[in-house]
């Protein structure tokens, strides 16, 4: 199977580059080889893929198959997140959090698409007191649904008064 996968990949094929990545990333047909990983995570990354971009962030975070080096990661990562990637954005809104207003910034984009942990670094953003103004939509819903529990960081914000 992973050798169809290579054809393709081979041919430029995006979807093909993303799963041969998975593939030597988890041992899958393949035997694990993370330096393969990150090249074909690359590739994919060069030709727009965002899910490719984000792994590619991770694989610079950790050193995975590259030289680590999260500075490397970072313009991949934004990449990511210029294109919508609710992952993405909510990475990026973490690795910026020393410039709050650009962390914020990227921490409600995610959140408008309903990431759990964008709304939950943004509510903490808010309840320190950095970040001021009205939440995303989506985190108003988040903060309302009810699996999540009392001791939320986003009710406690709103407890505070750090929340609309």
């Amino acid at each position: 199977m992973a050798r169809w996968y290579r054809k393709a990949a081979d041919l430029e094929h995006l979807q093909a580059q993303l799963v041969l990545a998975r593939f030597h990333e988890h041992s899958v047909c393949v035997p694990k080889d993370l330096g393969a990983a990150a090249r074909w995570f690359q590739k994919a990354a060069e030709h727009g893929n965002k899910e490719a971009q984000d792994e590619l962030w991770r694989c610079y975070v950790l050193g995975d198959g590259v030289p680590t080096d999260p500075k490397q990661g970072v313009p991949w990562l934004r990449k990511a997140a210029d294109q919508g990637d609710a992952v993405g954005q909510s990475r990026l809104g973490a690795c910026l959090e020393q410039d709050v207003a650009a962390a914020a910034r990227w921490l409600r984009k995610a959140a408008a698409q309903e990431r759990p942990e964008a709304c939950a670094r943004l509510a903490r953003l808010i309840d320190a007191g950095k970040a001021l103004g009205a939440p995303a939509a989506a985190t108003s819903r988040f903060l309302r649904a009810p699996p999540y529990p009392s001791w939320h960081p986003l009710r406690r914000a709103r407890a505070r008064g750090r929340w609309p």
